[in-house]
């Protein structure tokens, strides 16, 4: 495999900066359109419970024009705000930012 180029992570911000509303609406588009058409690898989401919280993987990729496969790992640990005395960056929204945060500060939401 010496022509297999090296995984590539992204984190929020980068991911933020590359995409646009428009953009991620003919992406969808494009990929509903190509698993109707059978181009797309079988999709599996995974989930799994760790001691203080959860996993969660979801996979996936294109037989062509050009194969490629993509998955997403998160982790949730929902409780890490109380137990590590983090403070809530919504305040005044008390309903923005529950999805969660995995103690590294890069998985909570933002509005």
């Amino acid at each position: 495999m010496k022509n297999t180029p090296p995984a590539l992570l992204l984190d929020r911000a980068t991911v933020a900066s590359l995409l646009t509303l428009d953009g991620c609406i003919d992406a969808v588009e494009t990929a509903f359109a190509a698993h109707a058409r059978g181009e797309t690898l079988a999709t599996e989401r995974l989930h799994v419970d760790g001691l203080a919280g959860e996993f969660h993987v979801k996979a996936g990729g294109l037989k062509t024009p050009r194969a490629c496969f993509t998955c997403k790992v998160n982790g949730g640990f929902f409780q890490n705000r109380t137990r590590r005395g983090f403070r809530r960056k919504n305040a005044r929204r008390p309903w923005a930012g529950r999805a969660g945060h995995n103690g590294s500060g890069r998985s909570d939401v933002r509005q």
